[in-house]
């Protein structure tokens, strides 16, 4: 303990004068007026309190003196205003901003690094002055303002508690812009703390391990940044990055897995991989990875089952929700699509080849069906995959994808440019999948209407006058437009692509097959990161469906007009169930497949950068001296009340 500058002696000489004046009052004689009595015998306190009032007689032992002389000496000590080293938070407004992503739940800091985090940011709480106010906010991918502005301490401190991990990425942008509004506007405490009288940046205090790519687009002027690292600067993880699982091709119960791992460590490293079909292990492997190094490990199942299938890397590290990964391999399922034509020879051929049918049941109406009520029943209850609409158009468009050919989509999204005859081929974007092994350089068309799309419209065939394919999403589903047909009303050819060898016209209906049907042989349902939406559809008519999380909960969802589902609380890894009246529908998944996450390795000088700012990783706190003289006042109060309640006690004797 040191003083807090040169003492004060002058201001020291007023307890000294204080401490001499009390003891006279022990010392000296007090003056008595003679009274005779008969007798002494009732007198006899009286006489001994007058034999001990003798001038500079011995003092006898007082608790009152004593209490009254270190009620001075603690005067004194104030007047000296002692001081020790210590950290206290000085600027008014704070906000804590604490990381709860995925790499938070490493373990490389006890118990995880979430909770140091926490820990951290309680500490800077009860250094806190009088009124400061704070708020605390918990950012992942997304942010969540779990206390706003107050100077009330045990809110502030309740609201850091509650913070719990998660299993998303990291981005620090929304959180900063939250930051970022507060300087922008003159924010009060919420419990009736007056607002400040101008404008200005709070404090923050950014708790993390830095796991996120730097926010570069954000207006930082003025930003006023403390960047506390939690983790150590090597990692000692190892994950998978990647899992996916496919039937072969052949048609048989053959099945292979392909999974991606990396050691993120400094040292060599060789793990065991455990590949298991629900509770059965399939195969397991023993992987040698260099420091540093990834790879792409195949399994090959010869008798493969449909539905639950995990990856696990059996071996303790940081951080566990990167060392399981789960895929879906789903039963072969043939899609159903409906041609609506007045007869077409070409499309019939095309879907009448063995490969088409393996993919898709084809149902072929005339137009005149559009306008029953079974078209509308079938198309409400999500009948089909896919629909392909020949110089005809229905009403509304349907609740799945389609293609047009020689004509527009319902509604006035699309139009026509004007017609052109005789238009060149000059490119075709072979890099999408329903061009794929397409080759339209020899083929010529005797007239077209080039199709102008909605914003978002992507060419696919380009003429020398115009667009001839286009496609363009429509909520959850796409439509494809052929500006030209394939033949008259009276069945006159208007092109020789059907005819041409090597055009590959069948391939293109086979490709649009697979494509608006999204359904592939044997394929495994859908693999997300978490925090993604996850959209799907369901056959029949049902109007809900219940999603059950890897931890037993479940949340309703609803079907949108477009008749697709939308799940959007997939923050956990692992398996989800979708059910309808209480049975299994589908089943998805949720992986962490991150390599930012978990690249769990901090580097031995940390830092964050926003925009032109780089913040560097502060680990020890700046000292300062805190005064100590109000402690020494408050107790010196105790001792006088306590030495006033003795002397009532014997005042009252």
């Amino acid at each position: 303990m040191n003083t807090g500058g040169p003492i004060p002696w002058g201001q020291l000489l007023i307890p000294a004068v204080a401490a001499a004046a009390i003891l006279s009052f022990y010392f000296l004689k007090v003056r008595r007026k003679p009274v005779l009595v008969p007798s002494t015998f009732l007198w006899r306190r009286t006489i001994q309190d007058h034999r001990v009032n003798a001038l500079w007689q011995r003092l006898r032992k007082s608790i009152l003196l004593l209490l009254q002389l270190l009620a001075v000496l603690l005067a004194a000590v104030a007047l000296v205003r002692p001081t020790w080293s210590g950290s206290v938070l000085r600027g008014g407004r704070y906000v804590f901003l604490i990381d709860n992503s995925a790499s938070m739940s490493a373990t490389d800091v006890a118990p995880s690094r979430l909770e140091e985090a926490k820990r951290r940011v309680l500490t800077l709480i009860d250094r806190m002055g009088s009124g400061d106010a704070a708020m605390v906010v918990s950012f992942s991918d997304q942010a969540r303002i779990n206390q706003a502005f107050t100077e009330n301490r045990e809110q502030l401190r309740r609201a850091v508690r509650e913070i719990a991990p998660t299993n998303r990425p990291t981005s620090l942008d929304e959180a900063l812009r939250i930051c970022l509004r507060q300087g922008a506007t003159t924010t009060g405490a919420d419990d009736g703390a007056a607002a400040p009288a101008a404008p200005e940046m709070p404090q923050l205090f950014i708790v993390s391990d830095g796991r996120f790519t730097p926010p570069a687009d954000l207006a930082t002027q003025g930003l006023r940044a403390t960047f506390l690292p939690v983790g150590e600067a090597a990692s000692n993880n190892l994950a998978v990055l990647g899992f996916a699982v496919e039937r072969s091709n052949s048609g048989s119960s053959a099945a292979q897995a392909l999974a991606k791992v990396r050691n993120f460590t400094t040292e060599p490293r060789t793990v065991e991989l455990e590949l298991r079909i629900g509770d059965r292990l399939i195969d397991a492997r023993r992987v040698a990875l260099e420091a540093g190094q990834q790879k792409d490990i195949l399994f090959q199942v010869a008798d493969a089952a449909d539905g639950l299938w995990q990856l696990k890397l059996p071996h303790a590290d940081v951080l566990p929700a990167d060392d399981i990964a789960w895929a879906v391999l789903a039963p072969p399922r043939t899609t159903r699509g409906l041609v609506v034509t007045a007869g077409n020879r070409y499309l019939e051929a095309a879907l009448a080849t063995d490969e088409a049918k393996h993919w898709t049941k084809a149902r072929f109406e005339s137009p005149r069906f559009l306008k029953t009520s079974d078209y509308q029943a079938s198309v409400e209850a999500g009948a089909w995959d896919w629909i392909l609409f020949d110089n005809c158009r229905p009403p509304t468009s349907p609740t799945c994808s389609t293609l047009y050919l020689g004509a527009l989509p319902p509604g006035d999204d699309w139009r026509s440019a004007a017609k052109i005859d005789l238009p060149q081929i000059i490119d075709v974007v072979r890099t999408h999948p329903l061009f794929e092994n397409v080759a339209l350089g020899e083929v010529l068309l005797a007239e077209a209407v080039p199709p102008v799309g909605p914003l978002g419209t992507q060419t696919l065939v380009e003429s020398d006058r115009g667009p001839l394919a286009s496609i363009a999403p429509r909520g959850a589903y796409e439509d494809l437009v052929l500006g030209f047909s394939l033949a008259s009303a009276d069945g006159t050819p208007l092109t020789n692509w059907p005819l041409v060898d090597g055009a590959g016209f069948e391939q293109f209906v086979l490709n649009v097959v697979q494509y608006f049907g999204r359904a592939r042989s044997g394929a495994a349902a859908p693999s997300i990161r978490p925090g993604r939406p996850y959209r799907f559809r369901l056959e029949g008519a049902a109007s809900e469906a219940r999603v059950v999380a890897p931890d037993g909960t479940a949340t309703l969802v609803k079907r949108a007009d477009s008749g697709d589902f939308a799940y959007y609380d997939a923050s956990l890894v692992g398996p989800y169930g979708i059910e309808v009246d209480g049975r299994p529908r589908q089943t998805f998944c949720v992986n962490l497949f991150d390599a930012a996450e978990s690249q769990t390795g901090l580097g031995e000088q940390p830092a964050l950068k926003i925009g032109e700012f780089e913040i560097a990783g502060k680990q020890q706190w700046e000292t300062t001296r805190l005064e100590g003289w109000r402690p020494f006042l408050l107790v010196m109060l105790a001792l006088l009340l306590v030495e006033w309640y003795i002397y009532g006690r014997r005042a009252g004797r």
